[in-house]
């Protein structure tokens, strides 16, 4: 087994096997990978909803973003956790970054310490085609995944 720090590029060769033979490593091409310490990280926000929905299309405004805690120090025995289970945590001083944008405009970020956010219809047209980007912050670290959508949201 081989450890490398965080911030350290490693390199590797993929070598295929067919019923020909073995791919020659000498032919094989170099691919890298940047370590980025995901161990360290906080995990990704879980159970994410858009008023209610999984990844709906379309939705009206008010709209409710909501998640659900995860806990890296507490999964760590139990079997993998399904991304639709309710809260597990939250871990001990772990937010949330919540970034909106209008399609083609600049994101708006919001600080969360809880699990949901509503974006009310001001500021927006209607129709609007909104992005939305959902991940856990724990100190100066991120997640390593977030959840990003697009959707129109219109006015009731």
């Amino acid at each position: 087994t081989f450890e490398w720090a965080s911030g350290a590029t490693i390199y590797a060769r993929m070598c295929m096997r067919t019923a020909n033979g073995v791919y020659a490593l000498a032919s094989a091409a170099d691919s890298s990978v940047a370590m980025v310490g995901r161990q360290a990280k906080p995990y990704p926000p879980g159970n994410f909803r858009i008023n209610t929905l999984q990844y709906p299309t379309n939705v009206t405004f008010p709209v409710t973003l909501s998640w659900a805690h995860r806990d890296r120090t507490q999964q760590l025995t139990r079997p993998i956790i399904d991304t639709s289970a309710g809260n597990i945590g939250p871990e001990a001083t772990v937010t949330y970054k919540v970034r909106v944008r209008p399609f083609g405009g600049s994101y708006t970020e919001y600080d969360v310490s809880g699990t949901s956010y509503v974006i009310n219809s001001a500021g927006f047209t209607s129709p609007q085609i909104l992005e939305v980007e959902v991940e856990s912050i724990k100190g100066t670290e991120r997640s390593f995944q977030k959840h990003y959508h697009t959707f129109t949201a219109t006015t009731a």
